[in-house]
C-alpha cells in the first residue's frame, strides 16, 4: 500500500525531494561515527509488476533491445552495508545510512559472517552488499521477541557492543564492488567469488534480448519470478533486480536523485504477501 501511493504520488510531483531519499539516520539513536561514502550508496527505482517494468524497458531500451544482457537477480531485504579495503585489508565497515552518510560499525562487522579481513586487490576497494540474519534461524530462535528479520539486522549492528552484534550472528552477501575496473556485472560477480564472499551466483539468471520483444523480456521475468520459493530462502526478498551486464553502456545512461539512482537498472517489486510477524497480529508486508 505504502508503495502504490508512493508510485501515484511520484506521477503528481516527480521532482519533490522527498523521492530524493534514501533511507537515513535516526540521531536519536546512533553509535557510529558519521562517515561520507567515497561512492553513493543509492537504490533502484521499482516498479510494482512486471508489467510497469516492461513500460520502463520499453522507453529505456526497446530501440536497443538487440544489444541488451541482463543480470537478474534476488533483491535482498537486509541492511545495506560497505566494506572497505586498502591494499587487500579491510579497514572499515559503514552503513549505507541516507547514501551520501553512513555509520561507522567496522568492529562490529568483523563479527559478522562472510566479512573477509582481506582480499586479493591492490589499491583501495569496495564490496557493498547486504548484512542479514538466516531467516530460519530468526523464526526459530528470534520471531517472538522481534518484529521482522530485517529490524532485527538493523539493531544488531547498530550497538556499541562489538560483542553483541556477535552474538545476533549476521550474515554479509556482496552483490557491488567499487574501485575496479570492470566490463560487465558478471566479472563483478567472479571477483566477489574468487575473494570468498557470498554472492547471489546460485539466485541470478542471464537475459539475452536479441531476437526478443519486450514482453518476452517481461515473460521470462514473470516466470523467474513465479519459480522464486521465498519461503525457504536464508535471506528476506522483496523482489527482482535488472542490471545491465555492460557496464560502460551502464554508466552512460546516467544517474537520477544526485547520483542515487542509476537508469540503467531497475527493481520488481514481489506483491504484497500477508505474513505474521513476531506477536503482532497479521499485517501487510511488501
Amino acid at each position: 500500500e505504502w508503495d502504490a501511493e508512493k508510485a501515484a504520488l511520484l506521477k503528481l510531483a516527480p521532482e519533490n525531494p522527498y523521492f530524493s531519499q534514501v533511507g537515513g539516520i535516526d540521531e536519536k539513536h546512533i553509535y557510529g561515527t558519521k562517515v561520507t561514502h567515497k561512492y553513493i550508496m543509492g537504490s533502484l527505482c521499482k516498479d510494482p509488476s512486471p508489467e510497469e517494468f516492461g513500460k520502463w524497458f520499453e522507453k529505456t531500451y526497446g530501440k536497443d533491445i538487440d544489444k541488451v544482457v541482463a543480470l537478474i537477480q534476488l533483491k535482498v531485504d537486509g541492511s545495506s552495508f560497505c566494506l572497505k579495503y586498502q591494499s587487500g585489508k579491510f579497514i572499515q565497515g559503514v552503513t549505507r545510512g541516507d547514501g551520501i552518510t553512513g555509520l561507522d560499525f567496522t568492529n562490529n562487522a568483523r563479527y559478522i559472517k562472510g566479512v573477509k579481513e582481506t582480499i586479493s586487490a591492490k589499491g583501495y576497494v569496495e564490496i557493498k552488499g547486504e548484512v542479514y540474519k538466516n531467516r530460519q534461524d530468526f523464526e526459530k530462535y528470534c520471531a517472538k521477541d522481534f518484529a521482522n528479520d530485517r529490524n532485527y539486522t538493523a539493531g544488531a549492528i547498530n550497538q556499541k557492543s562489538a560483542l553483541i552484534t556477535k552474538e545476533r550472528k549476521l550474515d554479509f552477501i556482496a552483490y557491488e564492488v567499487r574501485g575496479v575496473d570492470f566490463k560487465t556485472e558478471t566479472d563483478k560477480v567472479q571477483f566477489l567469488i574468487d575473494n570468498g564472499f557470498e554472492t547471489l551466483k546460485d539466485y541470478t539468471t542471464k537475459i539475452v534480448c536479441k531476437g526478443k520483444t519486450t514482453q518476452d523480456v517481461v515473460d521470462e521475468i514473470t516466470k523467474y519470478m513465479d519459480k522464486v520459493d521465498r519461503n525457504n530462502l536464508p535471506f528476506s526478498i522483496d523482489g527482482v533486480v535488472f542490471k545491465l551486464d555492460d557496464i560502460k553502456w551502464a554508466e552512460s545512461l546516467g544517474t537520477t536523485d544526485g547520483g542515487r539512482r542509476p537508469k540503467a537498472n531497475r527493481a520488481v517489486k514481489f506483491l504484497t504477501e500477508k505474513a505474521k510477524i513476531g506477536r503482532a497480529s497479521c499485517r501487510e508486508r511488501v
